[in-house]
């Protein structure tokens, strides 16, 4: 792998590549509602008919009407939106987050998008009203169980407004061998483990199982005196799957 990153890294910058790199760089970052606008529309015009087939028909909006940007220099053309770097808001998985922090996107400390007047008036008077309780966050909503929710006072259940297809964890791996086995085989020779990767990993595990534990384990953290319903077995378990040393995690059948 490091012979590849060297060879890749001696590959010659041209001038179309650093001219290209300037201006997605430089190109001012907007939140944009366009694909919104359409999602919506095809939804609204099909409200009848089946998921897939509002998805199906929401697709076909897009590929028919999204505008198309092609910039001089590009061998290989095609985006999102007419933006280089747009926000894209994707409504029909979920919008509460932005509906609580689009004026805090022009300010936040990093991945910041300006917001254009029009667009935010467009977000808060026609999509949150239209696609109240029917996200796919309104959906999961509606169906995850109470002891899940418990479990959410210690962890957040990872993402549930879309699919989240970068961060897909071998959780049955991870479950059975522990952070210490999981720690231990990235540290054998031709493991994938680098120092910046293990000292990360120990710092997270680290707090997370101090949090995990500690915090199921006293309740003092979530609002009580007293853990919450399940939280003592909660604690237990997250100190078996945070083992040190030799052992592994838990075994699943």
């Amino acid at each position: 792998m490091k012979e590849w990153i060297e060879r890749v890294k001696q590959i010659p910058v041209t001038e179309r590549i650093l001219k290209l790199r300037k201006q997605t760089l430089e190109e001012p970052r907007y939140l944009t509602v366009e694909q919104a606008r359409l999602i919506t529309r095809a939804y609204r015009e099909h409200a009848d008919m089946s998921v897939p087939m509002k998805r199906a028909y929401a697709l076909k909006a897009s590929m028919e009407h999204l505008e198309i940007r092609i910039d001089e220099g590009e061998l290989i053309v095609g985006n999102r939106s007419k933006e280089s770097c747009g926000g894209v808001v994707f409504p029909e998985g979920g919008i509460k987050w932005l509906e609580r922090e689009i004026d805090e996107l022009e300010s936040r400390p990093q991945d910041r998008f300006l917001v254009r007047p029009e667009d935010r008036a467009y977000f808060f008077e026609e999509l949150v009203p239209f696609w109240e309780g029917k996200t796919l966050e309104d959906n999961i909503g509606r169906v995850l169980p109470e002891e899940i929710r418990d479990c959410e006072v210690v962890g957040k259940l990872n993402q549930k407004d879309h699919a989240q297809g970068h961060i897909c964890p071998n959780v049955k791996e991870w479950l059975e061998k522990g952070p210490a086995g999981l720690l231990a085989e990235a540290k054998e020779p031709g493991g994938a483990g680098t120092s910046g990767i293990l000292s990360g990993y120990g710092a997270g595990t680290g707090r997370s199982r101090s949090l995990y534990a500690s915090l199921c384990g006293t309740g003092t953290e979530t609002g009580g005196g007293k853990p919450r319903r399940g939280e003592g077995e909660l604690s237990g378990y997250c100190r078996s799957v945070h083992q040190s040393g030799e052992g592994a995690g838990t075994k699943l059948s």
